[in-house]
């Protein structure tokens, strides 16, 4: 369970992160004008080109660790990074669903073996 406790802790930070990102690029740009550092239009272009980046970085993220813990593990890489870069948070989950459910069947087999 170890392993699912550090995968749930990252997925959960990385979906802090995007909230916190998504919820405070905006204000950011109203704090560059407040300042008058900027005019408005180019204090939302900024942070508007700051949240796209920041909301592409999180699924890569995302994708670089599930093709790391995929390759680990035996299983096909490719297939997960693309599912990590479609569903992002999802397939995490559905990874360490699937190994769960695949150790909970190998257990039963070897207890119907064993007995």
């Amino acid at each position: 369970m170890k392993k699912i406790e550090h995968m749930l802790i990252i997925v959960c930070t990385l979906l802090i992160a995007s909230l916190a990102l998504h919820y405070g690029w905006p204000r950011l740009a109203d704090v560059l004008v407040d300042a008058d550092w900027l005019n408005r239009n180019a204090a939302r272009h900024i942070t508007s080109l700051m949240t796209g980046v920041m909301k592409l970085m999180v699924p890569v993220a995302i994708a670089i660790w599930m093709h790391r813990e995929a390759k680990r593990d035996g299983a096909a890489p490719w297939v997960w990074v693309l599912l990590a870069l479609v569903y992002q948070f999802l397939a995490p989950l559905l990874y360490y669903a699937l190994k769960v459910h695949q150790a909970m069947i190998a257990d039963r087999n070897t207890e119907t073996a064993a007995s």
